[in-house]
């Protein structure tokens, strides 16, 4: 009889194992889709509550891209509302027309995953267990390459649960971050030249030791300039 029944006892393993794996990926990171950008739902599609009541935010912060380059983007959920204890978010990038900007990176308490409308997203794996009134997730991203151009605006929609399982108290934040591209730095033709004559130097070739000024474009973050002598070297 032994076996006859192993295989079934078997059979009926693998089925409970897959169920609870299945549910275990859900809970794990939600669905795609639920960022609260471009006309999608957000988590109230599953927990009750109103959109972004007072005392609390989700707020994404993304530096300006570089084509190709890889940045950290935070998403930092708060909420002064009492006996938080489990956050949770969804990430998208995309350009303004809609379309998939860059690539997301699975890390520490991040997964991705592919919408059927051929959108990354970026969410909780697991949604992280914390009493307080913040919490930080860092997500990944590779800026798209060098043929891309414009702005990517990051959607985001993050929770923050009270953690008794249940679908109430739990309340639900959206935020859209807008990351601008960094033009290249660009030098004139021409645009190195001697610093006290601000002669050109032929083919842009100066010697060693000497000073130059250089004119051209998005050399710099910001302005700077020095405050003693002898100059500095940068």
């Amino acid at each position: 009889m032994c076996r006859h029944t192993c295989p079934l006892l078997a059979s009926a393993l693998f089925c409970l194992l897959l169920v609870v794996a299945l549910l275990h990926g859900h809970q794990s990171l939600p669905r795609p889709g639920y960022t609260g950008g471009f006309g999608e739902a957000n988590c109230t599609a599953c927990h009750t509550g109103a959109v972004n009541p007072s005392g609390g935010s989700v707020a994404v912060e993304a530096a300006s891209w570089s084509p190709a380059r890889a940045v950290p983007v935070t998403v930092t959920i708060r909420d002064t509302a009492a006996g938080r204890q489990r956050w949770g978010f969804q990430l998208s990038a995309r350009f303004r027309d809609g379309k998939q900007a860059g690539s997301f990176s699975p890390g520490s308490g991040v997964d991705v995953i592919l919408g059927t409308n051929g959108i990354q997203y970026a969410g909780n794996a697991p949604a992280a267990r914390q009493a307080g009134s913040s919490f930080t997730y860092t997500v990944m991203w590779t800026a798209p390459g060098e043929t891309a151009a414009g702005d990517v605006l990051f959607s985001a929609a993050g929770m923050a649960a009270d953690g008794d399982g249940g679908k109430e108290g739990d309340r639900t934040f959206t935020v859209q971050a807008t990351a601008t591209m960094v033009q290249p730095p660009r030098v004139y033709a021409g645009g190195i030249v001697n610093a006290a004559s601000f002669v050109a130097a032929p083919n842009n070739a100066v010697a060693p030791g000497a000073l130059i000024s250089v004119f051209g474009e998005n050399l710099a973050d910001q302005r700077a300039e020095a405050s003693s002598l002898p100059l500095p070297v940068t």
